[in-house]
């Protein structure tokens, strides 16, 4: 009777048993390293999401709670209510083909701009 590969024995399917159960240890070794390192990546990741917690919504402080009210670099006015972080992202935006709504949106939402269309219009975007 001729032998079939479901009756084939471990030396059949994966030559020597020993090999294979070599190659498995490995395998489940260099998993353990990288469920290690996973583990570290996710205390650490969590870590920085409690921190982020901790801080103000906004993440740019418009430039009038940044500067005095005289305060203005040559050329800009005093009435753009963003910081200089908030204005470089929007520019980067733009710049990569974020379409107007899209930065309108984000500045709405994530920077709390009500005045966002009148900013992007001074900024010429």
């Amino acid at each position: 009777m001729a032998e079939t590969p479901s009756s084939a024995g471990p030396e059949t399917r994966h030559g020597d048993p020993r090999q294979h159960a070599a190659e498995l240890l490995d395998q489940a070794d260099r998993l353990t390293r990288l469920a290690t390192e996973l583990q570290s990546e996710a205390r650490r990741l969590n870590a920085a999401l409690e921190d982020a917690a901790l801080r103000p919504e906004r993440r740019f402080a418009p430039a009038s709670e940044r500067r005095d009210e005289g305060a203005s670099i040559e050329g800009e006015s005093d009435e753009l209510p963003i910081s200089d972080g908030a204005r470089l992202m929007i520019t980067n935006l733009a710049t990569t083909g974020t379409s107007r709504e899209e930065i309108l949106e984000l500045m709405r939402n994530e920077l709390g701009l009500e005045d966002a269309e009148a900013i992007l219009d001074r900024l010429t975007i």
